[in-house]
């Protein structure tokens, strides 16, 4: 399905909808957090649980950074941009820097890097493309909740799950119709007139690996990454996919 000949999204073009599609509509358009990090607090369960910090960094259109450590020590770092991707585990010594695509390949889910960021980002994923049309017909309700659905040809959906009082999101649901992978994430916690959740329940299931894993999220704060080095001696090895 082509969307490139619709006309984008605009918020004030849009009197009369429901105030749950406004209230995406104005979300799809709040640029003001366009550098921020977090801290974080992670458990992740593969048969035996592991429980680490970590900070992400993301820069709008540029990168998605995150690193893991233990008692301060650096575990390893990850980072993704729209063209690339780059791991180092500092415990294994092994590094792996590609393309996106190659991550799209291991996993078997085709999303791109503005579908990635958005998603953490806002929450949902939109193609800015979408007329209003195609937009409000991604919203749809049950007795609780309302969803705001994505997919595409190559068998990706996204459904992303809010509160019907609050609008306060409360899950996110990833399938691919041509392979195993299945990852739900539960959004709760929300503090005060907080928008984004302090806590966060994962389950991924993939066709290499499944885990359960909980996130703890720290206060959003509008920080610049320092730096971003990558940089290996020969005493790394590369990761061969």
């Amino acid at each position: 399905m082509s969307l490139t000949n619709c006309k984008s999204v605009a918020v004030s073009s849009l009197p009369g909808e429901s105030e749950f599609a406004q209230y995406l509509y104005k979300k799809l358009d709040d640029n003001r957090l366009k550098e921020f990090s977090a801290d974080l607090d992670i458990s992740i369960n593969t048969g035996e649980t592991k429980s680490v910090k970590g900070k992400i960094f993301v820069k709008k259109d540029e990168y998605i950074f995150v690193n893991i450590n233990f008692l301060g020590i650096e575990l390893g770092r990850a980072e993704i941009t729209p063209d690339s991707i780059k791991f180092i585990n500092r415990i294994e010594k092994t590094f792996y820097f590609g393309n996106i695509a190659s991550l799209n390949a291991l996993y078997k889910i085709d999303l791109s890097y503005s579908q990635i960021e958005t998603l953490i980002s806002k929450g949902f994923i939109f193609d800015k493309s979408e007329n209003k049309k195609r937009f409000k017909n991604r919203i749809a309700e049950n007795g609780d909740s309302f969803y705001f659905t994505y997919s595409n040809e190559k068998g990706i959906y996204v459904k992303s799950i809010y509160d019907k009082k609050s609008f306060r999101e409360s899950g996110i649901e990833i399938t691919d119709g041509n392979s195993s992978f299945y990852l739900f994430a539960a959004l709760f916690n929300y503090n005060g007139n907080s928008t984004y959740p302090e806590n966060i329940k994962i389950n991924i299931n993939t066709e290499i690996e499944k885990a359960d894993i909980e996130i703890g999220i720290g206060k959003i704060m509008e920080n610049k990454l320092k730096t971003r080095s990558f940089n290996v001696n020969s005493r790394y090895s590369e990761i061969k996919l």
